[in-house]
């Protein structure tokens, strides 16, 4: 794996080549100042590109922690973030706390050199960070590509990213 450990029971499903074709992608990305937007995965995807690991599976976390893999639809809120001022999330959304969807096991272990947490969720696991050198990059952990027909704010993701890409 990516970070020195051994495959867990509960990590599930994973594909090597998929993996580090999308890590390697990734590096070239920031290295070549493209911007990027990883959404889901695609956050965990920025912190190990970076150097970071994760936690293979939420419930190895200790502690209490609320769902994080909702049951519902996916266009529906399930649980809150705090978002950090200061951040291209907060230049987002204006606002300190937002509600997303979840569909994630796994969540940032150790941050990549050179991101910040951008949102946590109120369990403390990451939800959102940034990119702090001079490229543009950004992951989220929900999906607002399901929620922005019925929560028009999560649409400002994509615009915003929109405008970096200019």
């Amino acid at each position: 794996m990516f970070y020195g450990e051994e495959p867990l029971e509960k990590l599930g499903y994973f594909n090597t080549k998929k993996d580090f074709f999308d890590v390697e992608l990734t590096k070239k990305a920031i290295q070549r100042g493209i911007p990027v937007l990883g959404i889901d995965r695609g956050l965990q995807v920025l912190n190990v590109a970076l150097g970071g690991s994760l936690h293979q599976d939420i419930s190895y976390i200790e502690g209490n922690h609320i769902k994080h893999f909702q049951s519902s639809i996916m266009s529906e809120k399930s649980h809150s973030v705090e978002i950090q001022q200061g951040t291209y999330l907060y230049e987002i959304f204006a606002q300190d706390r937002i509600f997303v969807n979840s569909f994630h096991h796994q969540a940032i272990k150790e941050l990549g050199k050179d991101l910040i947490v951008s949102a946590r969720a109120s369990d403390g696991v990451i939800e959102a960070i940034e990119y702090a050198g001079t490229s543009f990059a950004m992951g989220i952990q929900w999906q607002p590509e399901f929620m922005y027909i019925e929560y028009e704010e999560q649409k400002k993701v994509f615009e915003f990213f929109i405008e970096k890409c200019k």
